[in-house]
């Protein structure tokens, strides 16, 4: 495989991992569930990897589609919002780890530091979902301004009936 294609294949996994396991996380938080807090937290490391992986493939990515004649703007774009999301990933990541590693020593901080990584999962559904959206412009922008124009001609549309 190459860069595009390990990107193309991993890139939906955070988005739609932390959409999965930030409210799994709250359910533990709220309810005490120490198993299910454990598998949040591992989830949350494998996650922040899988975005590594992503994170580092986008350069290679980044070439083919330039070198294709995508739109620099959109890849700068998806660039800027790619690296937030992929540091906020991994910053929740490898606090989890650090979590399930010190968990039993320090009972008293673990309350905060669970909501601190509550705080950062919600945080990196945004970025990530932000990231996702402006990497589908890059290759999709021709369909996103066809469909905009269709939706300014439809409303146009409504308008002059609305007149009669």
């Amino acid at each position: 495989m190459n860069e595009v294609q390990v990107h193309l294949a991993l890139n939906h996994f955070p988005i739609v991992g932390f959409l999965l396991f930030v409210p799994l996380f709250l359910y533990a938080i709220l309810r005490q569930k120490h198993e299910v807090l454990k598998v949040s937290l591992i989830a949350f490391f494998i996650l922040g990897l899988v975005a590594l992986v992503v994170h580092n493939s986008g350069e290679g990515a980044e070439e083919v589609l330039e070198d294709l004649g995508a739109s620099h703007k959109l890849i700068h774009e998806h660039e800027e919002a790619g690296e937030k999301a992929f540091l906020l990933a991994m910053i929740t990541g490898f606090l989890s780890v650090f979590v399930l590693a010190m968990r039993w020593y320090y009972e008293g901080w673990k309350r905060w530091v669970y909501i601190g990584i509550l705080a950062l999962g919600l945080v990196t559904i945004g970025l990530t979902s932000f990231a996702g959206s402006t990497g589908g412009k890059i290759r999709h922008s021709e369909e996103l301004e066809k469909g905009a124009q269709e939706h300014q001609e439809h409303e146009h549309a409504e308008d002059e009936h609305d007149d009669d």
